[in-house]
C-alpha cells in the first residue's frame, strides 16, 4: 500500500520498509513498502502503520532499524529485552545493526540471512545469543561479542563470507558446533580466558587461519573443531586439555589431530 502526495507521485526519500513479526516475518513475500509522504518519525498516523510485537514496534529506514514508541516517537532503548525468533530473517534493507541496551536476548534466526548487513554493534546487556542468529550475514566483517555474554548459539555466525575478526569473551565458556564455520575470510580469533569448551567444527572450514592459541582454560577441545582449515599452520592447546570426537566422551591422544588438521604443528603448554 502506499499514500500518495496531493500531486500523486511517490517521494522515494520517504520510503519505509515496513517488517511483520512472527514467524517467517521477514521473507520477501512478508514485505510490504509503504511510501509515507510528510509523514515523520513521531507523526501519529504512523502507529497505525506498524506491526506490533510485545509492545513494541520499528520501521526500517537508510538501511537502520528505527524503533518507535507508543507515543510515535523515536526511541533508542525499546520496552523489551528480547528480539524474537525470526524477526529480520532474511531482510534486505539492514546494512547496520546497533542492538539497543535494553535487549538480552537474540534469538534464533532473528538476523539470519540478512545479507546485507555490514555493521554490527551489541551492546555488553547481552546474553544470550540463538543458534543462527546471525548466520549467512554475509556482508558482515567483524563480531565483538560483548562481555557478559554467556550463551551464543549453534552456528550463530555460520557463513559469513565476509568475516575477519572475531572476539569470543571468556564469560561464554562454550563455542558450540559450527559457530565460525564456513567462514572462508576469517584471520583473527581472540577466545577470552574463561572459554572451557569448543565444539564440533566450531570454525571448520576457516581458510585463512594460521594460527590458534588457545586459552590455558580449555578443557576440552574437538578434533574437528578447526577441521578444513587447511591454511593452519600451528595451534597451541594447554596441556590439560582433553581431544574427543564428535563431542563423544571419549579421551584422544594428540597424534589424532594430524588427520584433521595435517599441515598443522600442534603445541601443548
Amino acid at each position: 500500500m502506499s499514500i500518495m502526495s496531493k500531486s500523486n507521485e511517490l517521494v522515494e526519500k520517504e520510503k519505509f520498509y515496513i517488517n511483520h513479526f512472527g514467524n517467517l516475518c521477514c521473507y520477501e513475500d512478508y514485505l510490504m513498502t509503504v511510501d509515507l509522504m510528510g509523514i515523520k518519525h513521531n507523526d501519529p498516523r504512523l502507529l497505525s502503520m506498524l506491526p506490533k510485537c510485545s509492545g513494541h514496534k520499528f520501521v526500517i529506514a537508510g538501511g537502520e532499524i528505527i524503533w518507535v514508541g507508543d507515543n510515535g516517537e523515536k526511541v533508542d532503548n525499546p520496552n523489551i529485552d528480547a528480539i524474537q525468533s525470526f524477526t529480520f530473517y532474511h531482510n534486505r534493507e539492514l546494512h547496520r545493526v546497533d542492538i539497543p541496551s535494553t535487549i538480552r536476548f537474540i534469538g534464533n534466526w532473528a538476523f539470519g540471512c540478512c545479507e546485507n548487513i555490514n555493521s554490527l554493534k551489541i551492546t555488553d546487556a547481552i546474553t544470550n545469543i540463538g543458534d543462527y542468529a546471525f548466520a549467512g550475514c554475509i556482508n558482515l566483517t567483524e563480531v565483538k561479542l560483548p562481555s557478559k555474554l554467556i550463551e551464543i548459539g549453534s552456528e550463530a555466525f555460520e557463513g559469513c563470507t565476509s568475516l575477519v575478526s572475531v572476539t569470543i569473551p571468556g564469560s561464554v565458556g562454550v563455542i558450540p558446533n559450527r559457530c565460525f564455520s564456513d567462514n572462508p575470510m576469517l584471520e583473527n580469533v581472540e577466545i577470552g580466558n574463561g572459554v572451557h569448551t569448543i565444539k564440533y567444527h566450531a570454525f571448520c572450514n576457516c581458510k585463512k587461519l594460521t594460527e590458534i592459541i588457545l586459552p590455558r582454560s580449555i578443557d576440552i577441545l574437538d578434533i574437528t573443531a578447526f577441521q578444513e582449515c587447511d591454511n593452519l599452520k600451528r595451534i597451541k592447546i594447554p596441556a590439560s586439555c582433553r581431544l574427543v570426537n564428535n563431542n563423544t566422551a571419549a579421551t584422544m591422544d594428540s597424534s589424532i589431530l594430524s588427520a584433521y588438521m595435517p599441515k598443522c604443528e600442534v603445541i601443548r603448554y
